[in-house]
């Protein structure tokens, strides 16, 4: 199991479930939320007897819904899920947007979680 089925199994509970890796489904039902990795820096670290990788990658989490306040409350369930998680998580962006258009509203929050292996 890879780190990212980690952080999806985090989010299990969120939005009932409707949690999505890279995009939303055709015609989804709201609120939900799609996330993915937008940067993966790594490192090597060196001991006298082993070498350990150490990643810190950079999730965007964005809660789709039809009205700002389900937008809100569905990224606050991320962020709870978040907090419970066993590794160090740093929020490090946080922001709302509007596509009028389609007629939905985003709440986009960024996040560094920083785990063992690549």
């Amino acid at each position: 199991m890879g780190f990212d089925d980690t952080v999806y199994a985090a989010l299990s509970g969120v939005c009932s479930g409707r949690v999505y890796r890279l995009e939303r489904q055709k015609d989804p039902v709201y609120p939900l939320v799609v996330y993915n990795v937008v940067s993966n820096p790594r490192e090597q670290c060196f001991g006298a007897t082993q070498a350990v990788a150490v990643s810190h990658p950079r999730y965007q989490f964005t809660a789709w819904a039809q009205n700002q306040a389900d937008a809100v409350a569905a990224i606050e369930s991320v962020r709870t899920a978040l907090r419970a998680m066993t590794v160090p998580v740093s929020i490090v962006n946080e922001y709302h947007l509007r596509e009028p258009e389609a007629g939905l509203y985003r709440r986009d929050l960024d996040a560094v979680i920083t785990h063992a292996g690549e």
